[in-house]
């Protein structure tokens, strides 16, 4: 049925017992998943929404550092974006400071990278 859950309650310190719904159970079930899939998928579509018409029309850039509300009756959508961006990306927050200059955490480890001279191995002079 679901192998996540074998995972999570192992056989050797778990008894697992299968039952069947009945009818009833079954379409009830069944109505309330379909209601539940409609509502993932509104949401998706909602997102969609804000981030795709709302925010390019404000001149707001899309970012997985920020977050957005919005108050329907108001009409009114709230913005949250950092007010520290990578230098390098511009599309994260900037949390890591290298040489006076914020950097997301994966663009930091690249220009560390970039700055410092090649390592010499035990063979080279």
């Amino acid at each position: 049925m679901n192998e996540d859950f074998d995972k999570k309650f192992p056989s050797n310190e778990y008894s697992k017992t299968v039952y069947d719904f009945t009818r009833e159970e079954i379409r009830k079930l069944q109505t309330f998943e379909a209601i539940a899939q409609m509502g993932q998928l509104a949401q998706m579509m909602l997102n969609n929404l804000l981030q795709g018409e709302c925010l390019p029309r404000v001149s707001i850039k899309n970012s997985p550092d920020g977050g957005i509300s919005y108050d329907l009756p108001k009409g009114q959508f709230c913005v949250y974006t950092p007010r520290h961006w990578c230098l390098r990306c511009t599309n994260r927050r900037g949390t890591h400071e290298y040489l006076g200059k914020l950097y997301c955490e994966t663009c930091a480890i690249l220009v560390k990278n970039e700055k410092q001279p090649p390592k010499k191995g035990k063979n080279q002079s």
